[in-house]
């Protein structure tokens, strides 16, 4: 048995399941970042940015939760285009 105090450790919130740190970079990505500079942006390493295919997209709650949020962006911006608003006001 160790002496001393063990380490506390941090409690991850997920969300649906995935950590923020992953949120972020999939949000990051639907907005137009390529992974690279999304995985940085988001707090990850230089090596998982430069190996998200192995690190991060290899989890298949990443890319369930990439295709929901890329499916509710798309209809967010496509509900406040410009021709929508042109042919409300015509």
């Amino acid at each position: 048995m160790r002496k001393g105090r063990a380490k506390s450790r941090k409690k991850t919130i997920r969300i649906r399941g995935l950590t923020r740190k992953q949120h972020t970079f999939l949000r990051e990505k639907v907005l137009g970042m390529n992974d690279k500079e999304a995985a940085l942006a988001a707090g990850y390493s230089l090596s998982v940015a430069e190996n998200t295919k192995q690190k991060l997209w290899a989890k298949p709650e990443m890319r369930w939760e990439f295709e929901r949020l890329n499916e509710s962006f798309r209809m967010k911006s496509t509900d406040k285009s410009p021709t929508a608003d042109a042919a409300q006001a015509g």
